[in-house]
Formats: C-alpha cells, sequence, structure tokens
C-alpha cells in the first residue's frame, strides 16, 4: 500500500487497511483507530446502494426506540 494508510473500495465492498495501521489501532492508537472510523465512513457514504434515513411522524414503541 505504500504510504497510503487505508484505502476504500466502495464497488467491491471493500477496506484495505495497512498491516501497521490495523495492528495499532487494535492496540486503542488513536491516529489509527481514526483512520479505520474514517474509511469505514468513505464506505457507507460512497456505496452504489444508498443508505437512507427513514424520517416517522407517529409514535415508536419504547422497545423499538434506541433513544428511550
Amino acid at each position: 500500500m505504500g504510504a497510503k494508510h487505508g484505502e476504500t473500495i466502495p464497488s467491491e465492498n471493500r477496506i484495505r487497511i495497512r498491516e501497521d495501521v490495523y495492528e495499532r489501532a487494535c492496540n486503542g492508537y488513536g491516529r489509527d483507530r481514526l483512520t479505520m472510523a474514517h474509511e469505514l465512513g468513505h464506505l457507507l457514504l460512497h456505496r452504489v446502494e444508498l443508505i437512507t434515513l427513514a424520517r416517522e411522524d407517529g409514535d415508536i414503541p419504547p422497545y423499538k426506540d434506541p433513544e428511550w
């Protein structure tokens, strides 16, 4: 991967992370954890399939509400 810490290939649903970056992220190193989150963000935001947000005006039962 050379100097790149990570890359995302949305069309293949793939994230590639350099091994040393992955190992440091697993050990809690903040910069490399950010790199992992950054690449995950690319995967979610640049997918071929769009992720949509459902908005409802009705009441949500507490057992379905993640913020109850």
